[in-house]
This record gives structure tokens, C-alpha cells and sequence, in this order.
């Protein structure tokens, strides 16, 4: 098979997932971007314990994982980094080996890589299945219950591509459910509301002014 997606698909995976990923080096494994590729696509995931974001991308090839480092990432998005005019036919031909990968770009830049060997979490394991309520809210609004986010991890969603119609299904207390198009899924865990603010819609007066 030929290992082969785009450049600009690359750059686009690497550079959503890295926004998820964490900056603690006491927890490395939280600092990698996980690569997990099927035949037909790659999907990169990456975690803090407080958001987790997933995106995937075309691909044909040989299945793999791989755990990359940040200092691997960060190289690999400067190299992927492609302009429009190239964007249709600059191309990322991986070289799967049993302890390395080598990404080989069609402009002629290469770089071989041993991914790292950290114990990623079960991400897959986080999210809900199908039996996961999704139907229309029937309740009335003076009965919806809301639940707190950090503004600054609910932003980090912003950067995926299409997040100006991004979906986010809320469950109380547990962590949020979050979808950008078909390609990317997420979560973000709730925060804990200040004493004094209820669970329940209240319009603000100002509202009503």
C-alpha cells in the first residue's frame, strides 16, 4: 500500500489535536498527540484530563499507531504546512517500520521519527456508545439544567475547522459531549458552579429591559 495523505490533511490533524494535548512534563503521555490509522484514515487524539479532542482525516494505507512527542509534532506542522496553490497535490508518504516512522512530503522533505513509549489513556473507552440520549430536549427551558465550563478549554474547540456549527451535548454534571461536522468529536469536563448560582434557566433581567 502506499502510506499516503495529504500534506495539508496532515498539518490540519496535528495542528487540532495539539490544542487538546498538555504542557505538564511530569505527565508526558499527556504532552504526546496519539495517531491511530486505519486503511482509510488517521485519527489523532489528544488529552489534558480536561478536555480531550479527536479528529480524523483521509488516508490510504497500512493500519498503525503511534504516540508522538511535542517537539515530533511541532516539526511536523512547520513541514506541513502548505499554501493553496499545493494543497491538491503535495503528499505525505509514511514509511511504517517496526520502531519508526518516516514521513516523506513530495517537495522533498523527510523526517524519521521513533514514537514514544508512554501508556496513552483509553480514550475510546471515555465516550458513550449509541445507547447515548440524543433525542430533542422535550423538557420546558425554566427546567433545562445547566452545567459550568471553563471558557479557555471551551475555546481550544474553535480551532477545529467547521466549529461555527458545533454541537454540544451536556449530561448535568458529567462530562460534555462535543461534535464539529463528521470528522471530529470531543469532550470537556464540567466545572464545578460558584455557591449561590442555580441549576435551573433564569432569564437575567436585563434581558427583559
Amino acid at each position: 500500500m502506499g502510506n499516503v495523505l495529504k500534506a495539508s490533511d496532515l498539518h490540519k490533524l496535528l495542528t487540532e489535536a495539539k490544542s487538546f494535548a498538555g504542557s505538564d512534563v511530569t505527565l508526558p503521555m499527556l504532552t504526546c498527540i496519539k495517531l491511530e490509522a486505519t486503511e482509510t484514515q488517521i485519527v489523532g487524539v489528544a488529552t489534558d484530563r480536561f478536555v480531550l479532542g479527536a479528529t480524523r482525516v483521509d488516508y490510504a494505507g497500512e493500519a498503525f499507531t503511534a504516540l508522538l512527542d511535542k517537539n515530533t509534532v511541532d516539526t511536523l506542522i512547520k513541514m506541513s504546512k502548505t499554501d493553496k496553490r499545493s494543497a491538491n497535490w503535495r503528499e505525505v508518504t509514511l514509511e511504517i517500520r517496526e520502531t519508526e516512522l518516516e514521513f516523506r512530503f513530495t517537495t522533498g522533505e523527510a523526517l524519521t521519527v521513533r514514537p514514544a513509549d508512554y501508556d496513552f489513556p483509553k480514550w475510546r473507552q471515555l465516550l458513550p456508545g449509541n445507547d447515548y440520549d440524543d433525542a430533542p430536549h422535550q423538557h420546558l427551558v425554566h427546567s433545562v439544567t445547566v452545567a459550568a465550563y471553563n471558557a479557555a478549554y471551551l475555546a481550544r474547540f474553535g480551532k477545529v475547522a467547521g466549529s461555527h456549527q458545533m454541537r454540544i451535548f451536556t449530561r448535568a454534571s458529567k462530562p460534555a459531549l462535543v461534535t464539529i461536522g463528521d470528522d471530529f468529536v470531543g469532550m470537556i469536563m464540567p466545572v464545578r458552579m460558584a455557591d449561590g448560582i442555580g441549576n435551573n434557566w433564569v432569564q437575567p433581567e436585563w434581558v427583559g429591559a
